[in-house]
């Protein structure tokens, strides 16, 4: 049954192609029993199919090419720093919680300083991920290993529908091409244009929508020897966009474009999600369990090369923050303020000064005012924070 779900899974892309190459056939027929502008519209129509059966097939052959084994060094970074695993500063007593919080925040705060201070040892969150690890999964890098029971695998169903939708979003934006050149003598350029660019944007999206059946989890894990880069952030701002409308990844997938480079961008998915999203790599724990999902994220802040949090104050995202103070070094915590970027400057100064006043007592150290440029907070192996812009857009 497995050797049938392979061949299946290999036979979709020559499948694929060959329905492209029978549309451009369909385009070849056709323009030869018309004359004029059809006949010039349909030329353009052949032109635009064959360019983009060319391009999908040079994408599916680079996604077949091995990764290449690389690991963050110095000027390699968005920042040219380095991140050597230096022995942290942790912190034991709980911070007291100074004036300028209301009652109701100083609740909150108080309830994830006292989180904080229950989160399990290495031992013990090791013993949570032994007792769920029931499965055949395995990884390249044996450091994942252990959590490899939260890899969801994609069905050849999935996969198969994935290429289908993607397939027919190239042919229906080819053929949306026709009337939109049929129509642009009689109309004003301004109008074609926006046409057309209606046209791509709607089949951007669509595109989009169907990569995410293809992702494949469990395939790159598969052969990817090189130490994850862990990403949490709150799980609202997965859909924060970019706010170029030409641009339509969101701000994770930015990240994971350039993070991507020197290793396997992971983030914990939501449970109930049926299909992924675009950008990090997503682990999925039982929502049920919640020390479950508290030990997954230990375990990879232990084997992670780089710990990247999203800035907020979400509860949840705020224990990841005190916990990564005592258990992961400076140097391989960076804190991003990339979520704000399509915000005007004082949104995002509000923004940060709301983080600030809880990071600073989870952190035990202030945090700099914000300059109104800067997109990340770096430690250096005193734990020195320090505002930096970095070459990720």
């Amino acid at each position: 049954m497995e050797g049938w779900k392979n061949v299946a899974s290999g036979c979709l892309v020559p499948l694929a192609v060959l329905s492209y190459l029978g549309a451009v056939l369909a385009f070849f027929v056709l323009g030869f029993s018309v004359e004029g502008i059809e006949r010039t519209s349909l030329w353009l129509g052949v032109g635009t199919a064959s360019l983009i059966a060319a391009r999908f097939i040079r994408r599916k052959a680079r996604e077949s090419e091995s990764l290449t084994s690389l690991s963050l060094s110095e000027n390699q970074t968005p920042f040219g720093i380095s991140s050597s695993r230096l022995k942290a500063n942790s912190i034991s007593d709980k911070q007291e919680i100074p004036v300028g919080f209301t009652e109701r925040e100083r609740k909150a705060l108080q309830a994830v300083q006292e989180d904080v201070q229950k989160a399990l040892a290495q031992p013990d969150f090791v013993n949570v991920l032994d007792t769920a690890s029931l499965t055949t999964t395995v990884l390249a890098n044996p450091r994942l290993q252990r959590i490899a029971f939260a890899v969801r695998p994609t069905t050849p169903q999935q996969y198969a529908k994935g290429v289908v939708l993607e397939a027919f979003t190239y042919f229906r934006f080819v053929v949306t091409l026709l009337p939109i050149a049929l129509v642009s003598k009689y109309v004003s350029s301004d109008v074609a244009g926006a046409a057309f660019k209606e046209s791509l944007s709607s089949a951007k999206l669509s595109i989009r929508e169907a990569k995410r059946y293809r992702i494949n989890t469990h395939n790159r894990l598969k052969r990817d020897t090189r130490p994850p880069i862990l990403y949490l952030r709150s799980f609202s701002s997965e859909y924060a966009n970019n706010p170029d409308g030409n641009d339509f990844r969101t701000v994770e997938e930015k990240l994971d474009d350039y993070y991507g480079a020197y290793g396997p961008m992971i983030a914990i998915g939501q449970p109930n999600e049926k299909v992924p999203l675009l950008g990090p790599l997503r682990l999925y724990f039982d929502s049920s369990n919640e020390l479950l999902w508290q030990a997954g994220v230990l375990y990879l802040m232990s084997a992670a090369q780089l710990v990247i949090i999203s800035a907020g104050i979400a509860p949840g995202l705020l224990w990841e923050l005190g916990v990564a103070r005592q258990k992961v070094n400076p140097e391989r915590l960076h804190v991003s303020l990339h979520e704000w970027s399509g915000l005007s400057d004082n949104i995002r100064v509000e923004h940060y000064s709301r983080f600030k006043k809880y990071a600073d007592v989870l952190l035990g150290f202030p945090l700099p005012p914000y300059d109104g440029v800067s997109d990340f907070l770096l430690f250096d192996s005193s734990w020195k924070p320090t505002l930096a812009k970095s070459s990720i857009n």
